[in-house]
């Protein structure tokens, strides 16, 4: 995730899969580092997400009703689009899979 956002040109157009802070918000749907950029605000630290609901699966529902958690997602990376108002790294497109991460999956480590 670090190395995404610190050279979003560098994974353009390639197809990922990252774990990080996940907010669903209005015009501001993000994946950061970590938590405490999406509590803060530090936008540079996060991809700007584009998706609909039909692109993820039943797990969509459970991050609509309890925002703010630890996911796994998979998507493209689009260097070129920052997101609402150009505050993001750049942006996660197609998403694939997006899955709640709990404290107790091997995946969370």
């Amino acid at each position: 995730m670090i190395a995404v956002v610190a050279d979003p040109h560098r994974w353009h157009g390639k197809k990922v899969r990252l774990k990080g802070a996940f907010q669903w918000q209005f015009e501001g749907t993000k994946l950061c580092v970590h938590m405490d950029d999406v509590v803060y605000g530090m936008s540079r630290n996060c991809l700007f997400v584009q998706m609909r609901p039909e692109h993820v699966n039943s797990t969509f529902e459970k991050l609509l009703s309890n925002t703010r958690k630890y996911v796994l997602i998979e998507a493209r990376i689009d260097a070129g689009d920052r997101g609402h108002l150009g505050l993001s790294a750049g942006s996660l497109i197609e998403v694939t899979r997006l899955d709640v991460l709990e404290p107790t999956d091997a995946a969370w480590n």
